[in-house]
């Protein structure tokens, strides 16, 4: 099928209505880049498949510039008579289609069901109808403006692989073998997780096996087990412990009962223990430490205050010659000045002396006064006018002190000792009486304490010994109550170990089932990937003179001019690759971008693209879009392009768009009508406006001379 007629609403440049009529063999799209070519193009995959994926959302397609903040498209594909009508909306919320064929409409998925039917049934067997049908058209119909190269070199190996598989019919063996590989991984990681199992019930059989064997063979008297149950109760009773002997040792619950009591025999044990060293300590105080002898308080008292008040006496009587001497002291500084200042006195009024007192101005005996003045000038008067007391005195004051502080220390150490030795004998008789009030004795004498003590350490070792002896003798009872119950024991664990071996040989079938369904997997999956290959293989065999042809004649590569496609299995995918081929030197290379520039890069991309589209038995529209290919590639490349679509046009309708208006006229007369039944349509986008662009078409008239020969001028 083919396009026959568009329409166009707040599709991304056509925020206005527009319709376009597309029932022609080829259509020429010429316009500025931005005036809305490419999204006239855009809308064909959207309406065929809901998305444009190198975008992305349905609110990434609608125009800025809706008038209703939606988008809406109608398609309307023709084969002869037949034809079907798609209409597909979007408004801003949810997406509906409408599919409409001979009459009959349905809707929503239903819709895309009938859709995928008509154009892409291998679809329908996918997991996304969707992706699978956008996929197809997108690697054989529609070679996008921005992703020419996307084949080549964005793709890996495998996607190359899965899409050529799409293509040509063997996309759902691919899938096949994918879900078969996952589910064996799961399958053989199931089978671990039970070989697991089987490790643990094997392990869970030795132990079973081990505690079987464990077991006593001896057979246990009953009646004698009850004999000795009932007199070790009765001995523990007298320890004050709580009697079981009315309860069976068969009960199940006398093992319980039992543990218990010896565990209190064994408190009453460590309690006696606990008293006896207590007592024999007690027995070693009192025995091997000897009384303290009290020293008599009162007498050193009374000596230390008797030091004390000599020290004191000693005390006043060295202040008082002290005082004494400072006195003197003070008594001969004073004379001394006084003397100081006559002897300044006289030498002054001698150097003043006449006939009369300079000062009152009469006569006097000046010679009896230059000599008494002279006297004065030369002698300083008695200094012992004022006697202080002897050095020696003081001295002697000073030693009674010191010897009365001495006394007085040794008094005070002598009473602090009579303390300490009072207060020690105060604790020790203290201690004593508490440990010995502690065991019950109060008040007794030394003597019969130590009688008392002797006595009840003797009860203690013989009480000791028979705890001992109880837990001992409740250990062999223990032993003695589960041999009752060895019997039971092992015939459950007879049937526990029965029950082991038929788990484990139920396991052990159900893994070595499981290997062989892994097997069959296995050569399944070596089958599916045999048959995968081989038949990308033989298609891309089948394509190859096609594409070479294509090659040849856009012949982007001045030396590597042999091109194939090739298919390896590696890591359990299959992988396509491209190879490139100089002929002429043997020069091989499976990485085209390592050697191509990018507009060569982009004419092997082209040329795959095209023999892929010539090359595949069933396509979902028997068109192909170029988008803009004069971006891609060089002028040379380029007119190699131009007289391969001319032949295309034979089998294929074409919708080429391109901004340079040469071009486009260049595409005009190069696919013009050379047949009756053709038709070529040129739509020049003039400019674009809010409502959208502006548009032109013509229809290029029929030319029957398929080849004009230039002639020079008459």
């Amino acid at each position: 099928m083919r396009a026959r007629s568009i329409e166009l609403s707040g599709f991304r440049a056509f925020a206005g209505a527009a319709s376009l009529d597309l029932d022609a063999d080829a259509i020429v799209l010429v316009g500025p880049n931005g005036s809305g070519k490419t999204s006239l193009l855009d809308s064909l995959l959207w309406i065929l498949c809901g998305s444009v994926p190198r975008i992305g959302d349905d609110a990434d397609l609608v125009s800025m510039f809706s008038p209703t903040g939606g988008a809406y498209g109608t398609l309307v594909l023709g084969a002869g008579d037949s034809s079907a009508e798609i209409s597909r909306s979007f408004d801003g919320q949810s997406t509906s289609l409408s599919f409409r064929r001979a009459g009959t409409e349905s809707r929503g998925s239903a819709a895309f069901a009938d859709l995928c039917e008509v154009l892409w049934p291998e679809a329908i067997a996918t997991g996304d109808e969707a992706a699978a049908l956008a996929a197809a058209i997108t690697r054989s119909i529609y070679l996008q403006q921005d992703l020419v190269r996307q084949f080549i070199s964005a793709d890996t190996d495998q996607e190359r692989f899965e899409a050529v598989s799409e293509l040509v019919g063997a996309g759902r063996i691919a899938e096949f073998q994918v879900q078969l590989d996952n589910q064996r991984t799961g399958w053989t990681r199931a089978t671990n997780e039970r070989t697991a199992v089987v490790e643990r019930v094997r392990a869970d059989l030795a132990t079973l096996e081990a505690r079987m064997a464990s077991l006593s063979e001896a057979p246990t008297s009953t009646a004698e087990i009850a004999d000795r149950w009932g007199a070790w109760w009765q001995a523990v009773a007298a320890f004050g412990i709580e009697s079981s002997v009315d309860l069976s040792p068969a009960a199940p619950q006398a093992a319980h009962v039992l543990d218990d009591a010896v565990r209190r025999v064994a408190t009453v044990r460590r309690e006696r223990d606990r008293r006896l060293n207590m007592m024999r300590q007690l027995l070693v105080d009192l025995i091997e430490e000897s009384p303290i002898e009290r020293p008599d308080l009162d007498s050193l008292r009374a000596a230390s205050a008797a030091a004390k008040r000599t020290v004191e006496e000693a005390q006043v009587a060295l202040a008082s010659v002290e005082a004494a001497a400072a006195e003197a002291r003070r008594r001969q500084v004073e004379l001394h000045e006084a003397r100081a200042e006559l002897q300044a006195l006289a030498q002054l009024a001698l150097r003043h002396l006449g006939e009369h007192c300079p000062v009152c101005d009469q006569t006097y005996d000046s010679v009896a006064t230059r000599a008494r003045l002279e006297w004065i000038a030369a002698n300083s008067g008695d200094e012992d006018a004022v006697r202080a007391p002897a050095a020696n005195e003081v001295s002697v004051a000073a030693e009674g002190l010191r010897a009365a502080e001495e006394a007085s220390a040794v008094a005070d150490q002598q009473l602090r000792v009579a303390e300490a030795l009072i207060r020690e004998a105060d604790l020790r008789e203290q201690d004593l009486t508490s440990r010995l009030t502690s065991i019950g004795y109060v008040g007794l004498p030394d003597a019969d304490a130590v009688s008392a003590l002797e006595i009840q350490t003797a009860t203690l070792d013989r009480e000791i010994s028979s705890c001992e002896e109880l837990s001992a003798e409740g250990e062999r009872l223990a032993v003695a109550i589960a041999r009752i119950g060895e019997a039971t024991q092992r015939d459950e664990l007879q049937r526990d170990i029965a029950s082991s071996r038929q788990r484990l040989q139920e396991l052990e079938d159900e893994i070595a089932k499981r290997e062989v369904t892994s097997a069959l997997a296995v050569r399944l999956l070596a089958g599916l990937r045999e048959a995968s290959s081989n038949v990308v293989t033989s298609e891309l065999e089948r394509i190859d003179p096609l594409l070479q042809q294509i090659f040849s004649t856009i012949d982007p590569h001045p030396a590597f001019r042999a091109v194939r496609l090739l298919t390896t299995f590696a890591g359990r995918r299959g992988r396509v690759m491209a190879q490139l081929k100089d002929q002429l030197s043997g020069k091989v290379t499976d990485s085209p971008e390592m050697v191509l520039s990018s507009s060569q890069l982009n004419g092997l991309a082209v040329s795959i693209f095209l023999a892929l589209n010539l090359g595949v038995r069933a396509l979902p529209i028997d068109s192909v879009i170029l988008d803009d290919p004069l971006q891609s590639l060089d002028d040379v490349n380029l007119l190699g392009l131009v007289d391969l679509l001319r032949r295309i046009r034979e089998h294929r309708q074409l919708i080429v768009s391109t901004h340079d208006m040469r071009f486009g006229d260049l595409l005009a007369r190069k696919l013009r009508p050379v047949a009756q039944h053709q038709r070529t349509l040129v739509y020049r986008f003039r400019g674009w406006s809010r409502f959208g662009p502006s548009l032109e078409m013509e229809e290029v008239p029929f030319d029957r001379v398929r080849l004009r020969i230039a002639s020079s001028a008459a």
